[in-house]
């Protein structure tokens, strides 16, 4: 059912699917006729993501990326049952067993599909935007399940709100440390452009990348910390500024987080249909007061993520880095 081409495909892209802090939790196993889909639990962040929420959220959007690929064929995922069996050994790595994903014909081909390769992050400064752009924003994307902050006023507003929480977060040094150990600073690095946030996907120079590897060492920022001094080095409210808008996702009552986060990656594609950039902001939705702050203003309706988006400049964005195929997938069965 799957063919030669749609499984080049699958593997070519389908690895393309944002996870937390870009971790890439996932195994497949590409078949026939159904994808099993297993993930690595030492590829997780075990202080940031102590509940695996968000690890599931990244599961789920790698699921509807997978989805969207097999539209181009006209197929897609009918069923994600679970998989029950024990765990399994790839490549020393003791993998969890989660998903088989059934496939079927019957499906029209979505035009998000052709997003996935375009979809990129984007952590500068967006370019200047007009009212027209931020109409256009609101157009793009506004759903049942999402929504657009574009007033500058406010966007300024909850640029403080963003640092101060993502300040007090990164006050906590275990939390910091394991966001640092998925940092990458220097070309040199064995996991430059295998996973994590380098510093091309920060857009820092290199000199920046220089100072910031070790300005933020775990020991170096705490003292930094101590003193009030770090705040400027993670400081992301001029970004945050400049964008067009804050595109707000909700969770959707009723749904797990691997279903909401079928719906993230839909929203986010979608933002890329309509020709803009995105990058995450979780650390206000991981602090609980950032947390209440934004759900508060939606009437209290819970929120996944917030994403800050603008046009960015042709030059200078990049694709995250991703694992080689061959430690992402277990095999292609015909």
């Amino acid at each position: 059912m799957i063919s030669s081409s749609l499984k080049k495909l699958l593997i070519e892209q389908g690895f393309r699917a944002p996870s937390v802090h870009n971790v890439q939790p996932w195994v497949l196993d590409v078949r026939d006729e159904n994808i099993l889909v297993y993930d690595d639990l030492t590829r997780t962040l075990s202080i940031g993501d102590a509940s695996l929420h968000d690890h599931e959220v990244s599961l789920g959007a790698l699921i509807e990326g997978l989805h969207l690929l097999l539209s181009t064929e006209n197929l897609g995922v009918t069923e994600i049952a679970p998989l029950t069996e024990s765990s399994v050994n790839f490549q020393e790595r003791k993998l969890r067993p989660r998903y088989r994903l059934n496939i079927a014909n019957g499906f029209k081909a979505d035009p998000l599909a052709a997003m996935i390769s375009k979809r990129k992050s984007y952590r500068g400064n967006f370019l200047a935007n007009t009212a027209e752009d931020r109409k256009h924003l609101t157009d793009a994307v506004t759903t049942d399940s999402s929504a657009v902050i574009s007033n500058p006023l406010e966007l300024r507003q909850w640029a403080k709100d963003y640092d101060r929480c993502s300040i007090e977060s990164n006050g906590h040094r275990p939390l910091q440390a394991e966001l640092y150990q998925w940092m990458r600073f220097e070309k040199s690095e064995a996991n430059y452009q295998r996973d994590g946030l380098n510093a091309e996907s920060l857009g820092i120079s290199a000199i920046e990348a220089w100072a910031a590897k070790f300005l933020l060492r775990p020991d170096v920022y705490a003292f930094l910390n101590k003193f009030g001094m770090a705040g400027s080095l993670i400081s992301e409210a001029s970004q945050i500024a400049s964008a067009t808008g804050l595109l707000v996702i909700f969770k959707v009552p009723g749904l797990t987080p691997l279903e909401n986060g079928r719906n993230f990656y839909r929203l986010w594609l979608q933002l890329t249909e309509a020709g803009f950039n995105a990058c995450p902001l979780s650390a206000l939705v991981d602090h609980p007061e950032g947390r209440k702050k934004i759900e508060s203003y939606f009437g209290d309706k819970p929120v996944l993520n917030v994403l800050r988006v603008g046009k960015a400049p042709q030059e200078g964005v990049y694709e995250s880095p991703r694992l080689p195929v061959q430690e992402t997938l277990m095999g292609v069965q015909s």
